[in-house]
């Protein structure tokens, strides 16, 4: 089940390298887990069955990505990610609307909208293929939320 949650917060993290994304600590109940994850701005957090779904963007001006972290529930170990976006694209996170029992639907960029299912076991996947366009995930096998979108092109 999915449920809206004001138990997280975040604090900036100085980036591990400079051309990493911005970075956040992530806290809940006001605690420190330890982890970092891409994004400084908390748009959404969602408990799950799994733990926690995140959506944090990065707040960049004309190329603002958002990520979305699957965490594990004492929110210490990320099970998914990935990243919506892409070079001199942005996009605004609004419209968040739980349809239950697994899936997230939003808009963000591409003027369309997008939507987030959690799977009850994780999948296999092929890298680098089968994402929609703007979608980039970690190097794996496996992920645990398939990400559903059809962004149209910028106009020229």
């Amino acid at each position: 089940m999915l449920h809206l949650s004001d138990q997280i917060s975040i604090l900036p993290a100085p980036p591990a390298q400079s051309d990493q994304p911005p970075r956040c600590e992530l806290r809940i109940d006001g605690r420190a887990t330890g982890l970092c994850l891409s994004g400084v701005v908390l748009e959404a957090a969602l408990r799950c069955d799994a733990g926690w779904l995140l959506f944090l963007t990065d707040d960049v001006p004309f190329e603002d990505m958002l990520s979305i972290h699957l965490l594990n529930p004492a929110g210490t170990l990320r099970l998914d990610s990935a990243r919506i976006g892409s070079a001199y694209a942005t996009g605004n996170f609004r419209a968040l609307q739980i349809q239950p029992p697994d899936t997230l639907a939003f808009h963000f960029m591409g003027g369309t909208p997008w939507s987030v299912q959690l799977l009850a076991v994780p999948a296999w996947r092929l890298p680098f293929v089968g994402e929609p366009a703007g979608v980039h995930r970690p190097f794996g096998f496996l992920r645990r939320f398939v990400v559903r979108g059809a962004p149209r092109p910028a106009p020229r």
